[in-house]
């Protein structure tokens, strides 16, 4: 079971436009702040170029220059995130995928239109996140990022009368 929050990136460019976001600062939304080593990010509409940035899903998050990075600072409590990647010019691209956990991962994604999602849980917060194509612009969607809750099993009957009769028992030598 998980609380889970998920940015599209809709409604943030105009249609069929973008909205660059410049170093420093990058962009911010529902308490992740995006940014990159690159010179900047783009929000991009999928009607900008559809050649380039229709992947079927909607706007989504650029960076600015290719090869590109984009990193994800969370907010404290997270302990599972992950997004669909994509790559322009390229097109499919190997990912490497860095968590402030110590981990990391190499992922290759897909040609248009097929996007590839990856997703991370943790025992441990999750403060931030990075996404860095070795080819192609870097690209983020259906950002996902919340906290996993452990479920916890149901106490079976048996279990439960076994409690019932050790707590009858302590009662009973308490009174003696």
């Amino acid at each position: 079971m998980a609380r889970l929050t998920t940015i599209d990136f809709e409604g943030i460019a105009p249609t069929n436009g973008f909205v660059r976001y410049y170093n420093p600062g990058g962009f911010s939304q529902s308490g992740v702040t995006f940014t990159t080593n690159n010179t900047s990010l783009v929000v991009v509409d999928t009607g900008f170029s559809s050649s380039y940035y229709d992947w079927g899903s909607g706007a989504l998050l650029q960076a600015g220059e290719s090869p590109g990075d984009i990193k994800a600072a969370l907010p404290s409590g997270v302990t599972a995130v992950g997004s669909d990647l994509s790559s322009v010019v390229n097109e499919a691209s190997d990912f490497v995928i860095n968590l402030s956990t110590g981990d990391s991962f190499t992922v290759s994604s897909f040609n248009r239109p097929n996007r590839k999602f990856v997703g991370f849980t943790s025992d441990v917060d999750i403060t931030w996140i990075s996404f860095n194509a070795t080819s192609g612009y870097t690209q983020l969607d259906n950002f996902t990022f919340g906290t996993l809750k452990p479920i916890t099993p149901p106490r079976s009957e048996e279990h439960t009368s076994e409690l019932q009769s050790h707590s009858d028992l302590v009662c009973r030598l308490l009174l003696e």
